[in-house]
């Protein structure tokens, strides 16, 4: 399929666009949406202010957890080697989690002594 734009907005929207400009979806979220990113297929990600995490795939939502504090980061990183998206977040107390893309299980975290500032995927090789 043609690519999506998909937007989040201060004033707690997020929208998506197809290529010819027109919105394809509206949901009304609870708060600020703090970021976003792709997953697989036609999934998005995005965490809120007040500390929910969603995934959506097109308009279902997959699911949705809430931390103490708000993620500044989510990231698409396949954890397992499986070819499907898990999700990175970062949390502004420092927090870093890795969930099933698919459907939020916890796989993975870590407390860091710092807030999150971002998190970047790469193949960085430190040679």
């Amino acid at each position: 399929g043609a690519n999506k734009l998909i937007v989040g907005s201060q004033g707690f929207d997020i929208r998506a666009f197809n290529e010819s400009g027109e919105m394809i979806l509206e949901l009304n979220e609870t708060e600020q949406v703090t970021c976003m990113c792709a997953l697989n297929g036609h999934n998005f990600a995005f965490g809120l202010r007040n500390g929910f995490v969603s995934a959506y795939a097109n308009k279902k939502r997959l699911w949705r957890v809430q931390m103490k504090h708000q993620a500044v980061s989510v990231v698409p990183f396949d954890l397992k080697g499986r070819g499907s998206d898990d999700l990175v977040i970062g949390y502004a107390d420092g927090k870093v989690e890795i969930r099933d893309g698919s459907n939020g299980a916890l796989l993975f975290k870590e407390d860091l002594d710092a807030p999150i500032a971002g998190i970047v995927k790469t193949t960085y090789d430190p040679r």
